[in-house]
């Protein structure tokens, strides 16, 4: 309907057909989540396993308290796996700590993922670190904001900030490399006991930041900069 919309061959009728659709669909979803969240705070004193979105999370949270829910009043043996981010959603500035301070978030009950659906699996939440810790199958590229120059450290130590940009060893069957939209603060060779990859501490969307621009360049592709590199481990062989 929206490629019709856009060519000028959809039927007036028709377009106010799909937006009909379209309103009475949101409104189910929405009435779904509001029972949804009913029947979560109704058994906040048995022990669950809820997993979702922060932004979601944080509507449970803000219902709950409406309702005169204190801090802490779920089972403690109740455990949240999040991930996701806001995703866009208005929420504020400490929704986040609001949400660990509801459900009392602790490092025996909570987990938080980052990660992303082009990619194998997803970077877990490493409590001592404070950070996600990236998989060992997941090489991180850290990219300028344009996604055209590699701004990982030489010697595999330090901290950059950036673009994030993956290469899923894993991947079968179609190429495996990624640029997101995220910019990142990635730690290198931290030397934290437990962890022995990367570290990813800070994550914001590029489209959420003062100005909203996420465009790459022509240049700012993944394949562009393996070419790259490959033609640079070429030549220095050479001169070896």
């Amino acid at each position: 309907m929206r490629r019709a919309i856009a060519d000028g061959t959809a039927l007036p009728s028709e377009i106010e057909a799909f937006q009909n659709e379209s309103r009475e669909r949101s409104e189910r979803v929405q009435a779904d989540f509001r029972l949804f969240i009913d029947q979560l705070l109704e058994r906040r004193r048995e022990p669950m396993f809820i997993m979702g979105m922060l932004g979601m999370l944080y509507q449970i949270v803000a219902t709950g308290r409406e309702r005169g829910i204190a801090d802490g009043d779920f089972h403690p043996d109740t455990i949240i796996s999040i991930g996701g981010g806001k995703k866009g959603a208005n929420l504020p500035e400490d929704f986040q700590q609001q949400c660990e301070r509801f459900f009392n978030f602790n490092s025996a009950n909570f987990n938080d993922g980052y990660g992303m659906g082009e990619v194998s699996g997803f970077c877990p939440w490493f409590h001592e670190a404070k950070a996600w810790a990236v998989p060992p199958w997941l090489v991180p590229l850290v990219l300028d904001s344009k996604g055209e120059e590699l701004l990982n450290p030489p010697d595999g130590k330090g901290v950059v900030e950036g673009r994030l940009a993956m290469i899923d060893l894993l991947a079968d069957g179609r190429w495996g490399g990624v640029i997101s939209g995220d910019k990142v603060t990635v730690e290198f060779g931290h030397g934290i006991d437990g962890v022995r990859t990367p570290i990813i501490r800070d994550v914001v969307r590029y489209k959420d930041l003062p100005g909203g621009d996420d465009k790459l360049s022509c240049a700012g592709t993944i394949d562009a900069y393996v070419r790259g590199e490959v033609a640079d481990m070429t030549e220095a062989r050479t001169a070896g």
